[in-house]
């Protein structure tokens, strides 16, 4: 039973969250998208460009092998269906350790702390990989993907096993949590060692430098707000639905 509410309102809570992360990146980061796709050069000129996008995940692309939905309603739909699997896995995930962490006692929710959570999450999964990878626009050089992915995942891994250890460990092992935290940056992201962007005119040049300043201002204000919204429904749903009937005594016996 208890398996079974997580995943309903995992789903209920992914696609509210994903349809809101969508609209706020109509809004938001798409217009900044199409504009910096006014300047990209043609694909023979770099194999190595990456597909503009709006998460720190470091996927790209190669040269033709790209498939991109078109403007209007084929875009939209696509990406509202790509939020919402992904905002219903990160439900979940919540969803499960909040439950988790509240029947064992180490911690009681509300939509305070629920707001908390979600601030962990967007450190996690946007903030701190955003400190060593930036986010690419049109026309953007990168190092290999393989690294970039690998480089990600290790950083989202530390960071939250940091952020755990931080909040919920006795004072001995919180040093742990703060080694944590550090050493992505110790080892370092992979980056390119050339000109950042392909082109050489430096008035388009200073144009792709804006933009991607904008397209970080921009993505990072959409997914706090995502995640600050995410954190909060999971927290509310936790008390007034999936654990709502729940004997806590018999759960900690």
């Amino acid at each position: 039973m208890l398996f079974r509410r997580i995943i309903l309102t995992a789903v209920l809570i992914g696609l509210l969250c994903g349809i809101a992360l969508t609209a706020m990146q109509s809004v938001e980061i798409w217009p900044v998208l199409s504009s910096a796709g006014q300047y990209e050069q043609p694909a023979a000129n770099h194999t190595d460009i990456s597909v503009a996008h709006i998460d720190n995940n470091p996927e790209h692309a190669q040269g033709h092998n790209v498939w991109s939905s078109e403007n209007g309603w084929p875009r939209i739909l696509s990406s509202s269906l790509s939020n919402s699997l992904l905002s219903i896995g990160f439900a979940a995930l919540l969803l499960a350790l909040m439950a988790l962490l509240q029947l064992t006692g180490i911690t009681r929710l509300n939509t305070c702390r629920g707001l908390l959570w979600g601030l962990a999450g967007f450190s996690a999964f946007f903030a701190a990989p955003g400190l060593g990878l930036s986010l690419e626009i049109t026309d953007t050089l990168a190092a290999p993907q393989g690294l970039r992915q690998m480089w990600w995942i290790f950083t989202t891994l530390m960071t939250s096993t940091g952020i755990g250890l931080l909040v919920f460990s006795p004072c001995r092992v919180k040093v742990m949590g703060l080694v944590m935290l550090a050493l992505p940056y110790l080892v370092g992201a992979p980056h390119h060692t050339k000109a950042q962007f392909s082109t050489t005119d430096s008035h388009i040049i200073v144009i792709l430098h804006h933009l991607q300043q904008r397209l970080w201002l921009m993505t990072g204000v959409t997914h706090f707000i995502f995640w600050l919204l995410l954190g909060s429904c999971c927290a509310c749903a936790i008390n007034r639905w999936i654990l709502k009937d729940i004997d806590y005594h018999a759960a900690q016996a």
